[in-house]
Parts: C-alpha cells; structure tokens; sequence
C-alpha cells in the first residue's frame, strides 16, 4: 500500500478529501503520511507505524519520503517542544500537513524557540492549534507561528494561542496567505511602566504579495493586525488585510498601557499598494483604544484603498496618517467618542465618500490635524465629498456577516454585532451548509467547550444564543482581563459534524 497522496495533486486534491462527515473513511484510513504524539523517527508513517512531527516535518525517514502532492495527517494530542518544517512542494502539488478530523493535535511550544519555524516553500499547515505554554508573560515570549524566508506557504483554519506574536511573516517570505485563522491571547507586558508587546499577526512583505484574510483576532497584548516595520528592516508592500474579525485587542494589557489597536497599516518604511477590505472590529465600551489606524507619524505612504470596512468602537474609530494616495469609501464607524482622526496635510491625491458614521453629525467627532469639527465642518474643512452620511444614535437592527470558508465545505464563522440586545440572533446559514447536514456552533472564545447550538440543519436560519461567555483564560495568568462581549458582540465557528 503507498502512503503518499499523489493520486491527490495539490491543495484541490486535498480539499476533495477533506470530509469528516458520516461518509468519510474510519479514523487511520485516509490516504497519506501520519505524524502522532506517540510516534518515532523509526516509522515509517503508516496509521500503524506513524512518526513523530520532528520527523514528519522533516520530510520522513532520511527526509526524501515526502514528495510534492503528499498530505500529512497530525493525530490528536499535545506535541511538547519546538518544531520546524522544511518540506518543499511545488505550485502545482504543495504539500499539506493538516488536523486529522475530529482530532485535536496541540503544538505545545517550550519557550526556547518558536513553536513552528516554516523553511520549505508551498506548504500548507491546516487545522492546527499552535502555541507557546511557557507561563511567564513579563519578559519576551517566542512566536508561536514564524514564517521564515520562504514562499507560498499558507497558514489555514489554525487556532494560535499564548505566543509571544501569535503568527509573524518575514519580509522576504512574499506568497503567503493566512487564512481563517483564529489567534488569541499573545504577548506579554514586563510591568506598570511597560506597555504591551505582541500582535496577533505581524505581517511584513518585500515583493510579491501576502494575504490577511477572514481571520478572527482577539484579546492580544497589543494589535490584532500590526502591519509594521521599523525603518530598514522590511517592506510593506503589496500586502492585502481583508474581511477580518479584529477585537479588543490591546486589552489584556495594564489598563492605560496597551498603546495598541485592533489594527495598525503603517510603519517607519512606508507602505505601497495596500488593500484594507471589509474587515470587521470591535471595541467594548470599556477600551477607548485607538481602532484601526492608517498611516504611521510623519512617514508618507504611497498608496492605499480602505473600503467597505465596519469599525466599532476606540477612540477614535479610524485615524488616517499621511498617504500619497488614499481612498477611504463605503466604510462604517460606530462610536462615541472621536470617530475620524485625519493628520494628512496634504490632500492632494484622496477621495473620500460614501462612509457612514453612527455619531451625531453635530457633535465635535471629526478632527482634522489638531482641529475638531462638526461632520459638515470637517468637509468644509477637507474639501473631501459630501456624500458621506451620519445618524446620532446606534444602529436600531442587529448586524449578522456570515463567511462561508473557502477551504472547508462545512465550515463557516459568523459575526454578530447584536444591536438590539437580544437573547437569540438568526442566522442564514445555507451559504455554509446543506439541509440534512448536522452541525455545531462555537463561540471562538469557548472553541473547545460545549456549542452553544447544534443540531440538523433544515434549511434558512438557525437561532444562535448570544449568552455572555467568559474570555479564554491566557497562560501564565488567573484569568482574563479582557472585557466580556456578550451579548453585545460575539464572533462563532460554524462545522458540519458526523451523525
């Protein structure tokens, strides 16, 4: 029997066998390579002779047995250590090193280097919980997922959890796309006088392009997206942040400390050709952090296009630095405090309009460069369009984003923002799965607890309990700080499950 994945080529290959539904095969039967806690380098990566993910990650016995278009299934259980991979596919047969189904595989880092170092190009890591389970969070924690000088990896559907940076991409590491990730409760803080140190994401990019796209990030010391670069060490070019879920990032951080937000564009290299798209944030009304900042202090970037973008909460809501060219449209903010801070003197080159703000149009909740104004006042001021909008008061119907996942059938995260307060929200699901189809929904802050709904599918909407749900507690500490979010606000992973 072979236990290569060749007959399957490429990432299409393993999406065609990816189902752990009722009629997939029994556990230990599907085509490819094994790696569990329990295995050896003296396998030979069978169900019944498995390696250890050393090995595994390694590329087998000798390192030659894995091959471009093979596909290595990590069975449940914790993986203490540190690991890296320097598996090589190819564009047309990438390797996928992926969550057996059904199973919980736990990367569990030591501290003394990052969980999982990624060396080898086209590689797929899928469906893996990766994180760092040392408990000291006052000195500099390792990075949970590190993505070295590589190509065309792509990170899919991982829970990140505890790392010093939950998920961080060299400069020179262009092609890489982080997918449906879910990435909590990274950083640390050395005491009062320090602020918080750790993103979710640290993006950087040299050439090519990298792709930020519907992940669910939360709770960190610092931002939940930080693409940044400190002056001559990396690019930001090309890089694209699209349809993420960003939230109370910067709160387990000493209050007054975090410094952070739930998402930075900018740093001391300037960016070029960036794409901010229909990401989603939130801020309890406890944080007044900054939300999503554009720009960085007096660097000008080149060019930006922000869009479609739904930002809740910080103050202020959206702050716009210095940009050659910029395009700020159909966006909306939702606050209470200053909703737009703009510091760009020159204005030559952007166009803003069709953005909708939840804040009285006559308060003072517009600022250009130190002066606040009115929504009226602050056009007259920019010279911007006047086709932006604005209501007092918040919105009167609850908000429901539903993300079917491009990489798992079955599979789906959905986003409420429950205006109304009400006990139970409905949400369409049949973008996401087929009537007959049994399935489970998780809060992404209890994602290994009880569902907070389960059942058969029957078509249409399904009613989703928005009950407040404690925040996942951070290694090394008692409990969270960060603020509860229900029933205001929750975000919830949607799986077809077996019968």
């Amino acid at each position: 029997m072979s236990w290569t994945h060749r007959a399957c080529i490429g990432l299409m290959a393993a999406l065609g066998c990816q189902s752990g539904g009722p009629a997939g095969p029994p556990p230990g039967t599907r085509v490819g390579y094994y790696a569990a806690p329990g295995g050896t380098d003296a396998g030979d990566g069978s169900t019944s002779r498995p390696w250890d993910l050393a090995t595994a990650l390694a590329g087998g016995n000798g390192g030659v047995q894995v091959q471009p278009g093979d596909t290595i299934w990590v069975r449940g259980g914790a993986y203490p250590g540190t690991f890296r991979s320097t598996l090589t596919g190819t564009s047309a047969a990438p390797i996928v090193v992926r969550r057996y189904p059904g199973e919980r595989p736990i990367l569990a880092g030591d501290g003394s280097s990052n969980t999982l170092k990624i060396d080898g190009a086209w590689t797929y890591f899928w469906g893996l919980e990766v994180q760092v389970s040392t408990s000291d969070r006052t000195t500099p924690r390792m990075d949970a997922v590190y993505v070295r000088y590589t190509a065309n990896v792509k990170l899919i559907n991982l829970v990140v959890h505890d790392g010093g940076t939950g998920i961080y991409t060299e400069p020179g590491a262009p092609g890489v796309e982080i997918y449906g990730c879910i990435v909590y409760n990274n950083g640390w803080q050395a005491g009062a006088g320090d602020r918080g140190h750790g993103h979710a994401i640290y993006v950087k990019n040299d050439a090519g392009t990298k792709l930020v796209r519907e992940n669910v990030l939360f709770n960190q010391y610092g931002f939940g997206v930080h693409e940044y670069s400190d002056l001559g060490s990396g690019g930001l070019n090309n890089i694209r942040v699209e349809g993420n879920v960003s939230f109370d990032n910067g709160s387990l951080a000493l209050p007054g400390t975090s410094g952070a937000g739930n998402m930075q564009i900018g740093g001391e290299e300037p960016v070029n050709n960036s794409t901010v798209r229909s990401n989603m944030t939130y801020y309890a009304p406890t944080m007044s952090e900054l939300n999503v900042r554009l720009g960085y202090d007096t660097v000008r970037s080149g060019s930006l296009a922000a869009s479609g973008n739904y930002i809740v909460g910080g103050n202020p809501a959206l702050t716009v630095k210095d940009w050659t060219s910029a395009v700020v449209s159909g966006d909306t903010l939702v606050g209470v405090d200053e909703v737009v801070l703009l510091t760009d003197s020159i204005l030559a080159g952007k166009a803003w309009s069709g953005n909708y703000y939840y804040r009285d149009p006559l308060a003072a909740a517009w600022r250009y460069l130190t002066t606040a104004y009115t929504l009226s006042g602050w056009q007259g001021a920019t010279g911007f369009s006047g086709t932006d909008e604005a209501a007092a008061g918040m919105p009167l119907v609850a908000r429901v984003a539903v993300q079917p996942n491009v990489y798992e059938v079955g599979r789906g995260t959905v986003i409420v923002y429950n205006w109304t307060v009400q006990p139970s929200v409905p949400v369409d699901l049949s973008g996401v799965l087929r009537a007959g189809d049994h399935y489970e929904v998780r809060s992404v802050q209890a994602l290994f607890g009880a569902p907070v709904a389960s059942g058969t599918y029957g078509g249409g909407s399904i009613g989703i309990p928005m009950t407040p749900i404690t925040p996942p507690t951070p290694v090394g500490l008692a409990s969270s700080p960060a603020p509860v979010t229900g029933p205001a606000f929750d975000v919830f992973i949607v799986t077809q499950v077996g019968s």
